[in-house]
C-alpha cells in the first residue's frame, strides 16, 4: 500500500506537474502569456491550504492572571479554502474564553485562528476544532467560537450572493450553561 506524501518541499514538484497536467487537459496552453507560471502559483496556493497534517498548532504563551471575566477577540479575518470545491472562503472569527488562572497572549489567540483557518476544512469542523484548541491551550472549559463565512463556492455557482454568510458557533462551559455569560459575550461581539 502506497503512503500518501506529506505536503513538503519534496512533493512540491509532483504537485506542480499534476497541476500543469490538469491545465493542459483543460485545453490551456502553458506558453500563453496569461498562464506562464500558473502551475507554480496554483501549487503554492494549494500547499498553503493543505499543510502537513501532523503540524502542531503554534505554541501558546500563557501568563498568570487573577482575572475571571470574559476575554474576547472579535472579527478576525481569515482566508481559507473550501474542501469540496477548492475555492476561497473568507471567515470572520470571534473567540472568547474565561481564564482559569492563566491568560493567553492576544497575538497568540489571533495566530491560532489564522493557523487553524488556513486549512481546507468544513466550517462546522473548524468551529469545534478551534474550541478544542482553546480548551487545551488555556486549560479551561469556558470557551466560545463563532465563525461567519462567505463561501465563494456558493456565490460563484449562483447558489447565494456574496453578502450572504454562513454562521456556526460552539459554546462550552459557562458560555453554554449560563445564559448571562452567553448574553454578555454576544453583547461584546456587537
Amino acid at each position: 500500500m502506497a503512503t500518501q506524501p506529506t505536503n513538503s518541499q519534496a512533493s512540491r514538484g509532483e504537485i506542480r506537474v499534476a497541476v500543469a497536467r490538469l491545465l493542459v487537459s483543460l485545453g490551456i496552453d502553458l506558453n500563453d502569456s496569461d498562464f506562464v507560471d500558473t502551475d507554480r502559483r496554483v501549487t503554492d496556493y494549494l500547499l498553503e491550504h493543505f499543510p502537513d497534517k501532523d503540524e502542531d498548532p503554534p505554541r501558546s504563551t500563557t501568563f498568570p492572571t487573577d482575572y475571571h471575566g470574559i476575554v474576547s477577540l472579535v472579527d478576525l479575518e481569515v482566508d481559507s479554502i473550501c474542501p469540496h470545491h477548492l475555492l476561497p472562503v473568507k471567515y470572520t472569527i470571534s473567540l472568547a474564553y474565561i481564564p482559569k488562572g492563566q491568560a493567553i497572549g492576544l497575538s497568540k489567540l489571533a495566530r491560532l485562528a489564522q493557523w487553524a483557518g488556513k486549512r481546507a476544512v468544513l466550517q462546522e469542523n473548524l468551529t469545534s476544532w478551534l474550541a478544542n484548541i482553546l480548551q487545551t491551550a488555556l486549560e479551561t472549559e469556558d470557551v466560545a467560537v463563532v465563525i461567519s463565512g462567505c463561501h465563494s463556492c456558493m456565490s460563484i455557482r449562483g447558489v447565494m450572493q456574496d453578502h450572504h454568510r454562513t454562521i456556526t458557533s460552539e459554546v462550552r462551559g459557562a458560555f453554554e450553561k449560563d445564559a448571562k455569560t452567553r448574553e454578555e459575550w454576544m453583547e461584546l461581539r456587537r
